[in-house]
């Protein structure tokens, strides 16, 4: 396995656990520093997903891989956002969170996508169907 696949594994699992974490221990005391930004849940739920989609795009070795970083990511998306209104979990389920996740993964995707073909000199191979070195 390699350590791009092993960091895209750890970051999925970190995300799955700050999505999941229950309500009762995000309670917060009034003595607590205020972040002062409107909205910082939906850019955590942005960053955990560009983080995500980023990750796994640079993990993918084959254009069939490539094609499952979306799906995956969407799919998750969707689980963790249903996952929070779960009883266990009780936290609210949240459609804008819901399209923080998306637009976090298209930019990771985006980025993703990007930093493979300029830092590593990775092009899709159109005919054989994976990831090819530039000669």
């Amino acid at each position: 396995m390699s350590l791009r696949m092993i960091a895209a594994f750890v970051w999925t699992s970190l995300l799955l656990v700050a999505c999941w974490i229950p309500a009762g221990w995000l309670r917060v005391n009034e003595s607590q520093v205020h972040v002062g930004i409107s909205h910082i849940d939906k850019l955590v739920h942005g960053i955990l997903f560009a983080g995500f989609g980023f990750l796994w795009i640079q993990a993918a070795r084959s254009r069939k891989e490539l094609i499952w970083v979306p799906v995956a990511g969407v799919i998750l998306a969707v689980l963790t956002e249903f996952g929070q209104g779960l009883p266990i979990v009780g936290r609210d389920t949240d459609a804008l969170d819901g399209l923080a996740d998306i637009v976090g993964l298209v930019v990771g995707l985006v980025v993703g996508l990007g930093g493979a073909y300029v830092l590593n000199g990775r092009r899709l191979g159109l005919e054989s169907g994976r990831l090819e070195n530039e000669v």
